[in-house]
């Protein structure tokens, strides 16, 4: 698929899983137009700038202790998150077990962190306390969440920069939903997305 706008060249790349259960669909998008992965593992060309990621979750609730989030494990390298697959269990991983989200907001996160061992925890539970934007609600209740992209804090720096300003080729995203609270990543559950920059 390639999509185009002035000033953007946007394509995706799928390659193909060995799966009979649909993977996780994530959209990325940027300057209104979008497209959404349909296999495990994908890739995207943007442009060096503000970009987002959409996803459907189901409702985090905390009363209920029903934790639905999205697992948002960003790095520069592919290798760094090799490990993170189908079959592993989140206390196997110092990017996902427990206690391994990221400080933030209550409000969400100001930039991403890459090669930080550690998670975006992205959930929507109210308008005082989200850390994605809720888009709306889907017919199956799931939510309609959407993650938007504009700095940048790189290990070691507590200094965000823009995107635009930013020098690193890639950034690679494994976006996990723990759809059962299993804690463990099943088939379904997780797409590894690469945003290649073009300068």
């Amino acid at each position: 698929m390639n999509l185009t706008a002035p000033g953007l060249g946007f394509l995706l790349l799928l390659t193909s899983a060995c799966s009979s259960v649909p993977p996780l669909p994530v959209t990325v998008r940027q300057d209104g137009q979008q497209t959404t992965t349909s296999q495990e593992t994908a890739a995207a060309t943007l442009r060096r700038a503000p970009f987002s990621l959409r996803f459907s979750c189901q409702p985090y609730d905390e009363k209920k202790e029903l934790y639905h989030a999205v697992h948002v494990v960003v790095t520069t390298t592919a290798e760094a998150q090799a490990d993170i697959k189908v079959g592993l269990k989140t206390a196997d991983s110092p990017y996902l077990e427990e206690g391994s989200g990221m400080a933030g907001t209550d409000q969400g996160y100001t930039a991403v962190m890459p090669d930080i061992v550690g998670q975006h925890y992205l959930y929507y539970a109210s308008p005082r306390d989200h850390r994605v934007e809720l888009l709306g609600t889907n017919p199956d209740g799931t939510q309609q969440l959407e993650w938007n992209i504009t700095n940048v804090m790189l290990e070691g720096s507590e200094q965000e920069i823009p995107l635009p300003a930013t020098t690193m080729p890639a950034l690679y995203f494994a976006v996990f939903i723990d759809k059962n609270l299993d804690e463990q990543i099943q088939a379904g559950e997780l797409t590894k997305l690469k945003v290649k920059f073009t300068d």
